[in-house]
């Protein structure tokens, strides 16, 4: 007879225990049941790193996170700038506009980890 705490795996059909996660007939993960607690996985990607990264070269917190095409952009757009208004404009407020640059793509790589 079957344990009224057991249930089935969805995937093989062996009788598990109701609170199990995983089978361990099969090894698959099972989908949350009624009056289980939910899974809280931990974030793969740490804040702190993405943030320095796009502090450190701006965009490389947005390749770090996955979003490579983003961080190329941030990369290649604040260079772009910076390289056309160094013909019009002296060193200082080049590298102010790159510290800005640098900050705003650390806060979106700070955004995006954190929805």
């Amino acid at each position: 007879m079957s344990n009224p705490d057991d249930k089935f795996c969805s995937y093989c059909g062996t009788m598990i225990p109701y609170m199990d996660e995983y089978c361990p007939s099969c090894g698959k993960m099972l989908p949350v049941m009624p009056g289980m607690a939910p899974r809280h996985e931990k974030p793969l990607k740490k804040v702190w790193v993405a943030v320095l990264a796009s502090l450190l070269i701006t965009g490389l917190g947005q390749v770090y996170i996955g979003e490579w095409r983003k961080g190329i952009a941030f990369f290649v757009g604040t260079f772009s700038i910076g390289f056309v208004l160094s013909y019009y404009l002296d060193y200082g407020t080049i590298m102010t506009l790159g510290t800005v640059m640098a900050l705003i793509s650390a806060y979106d790589a700070y955004r995006t980890l954190t929805k």
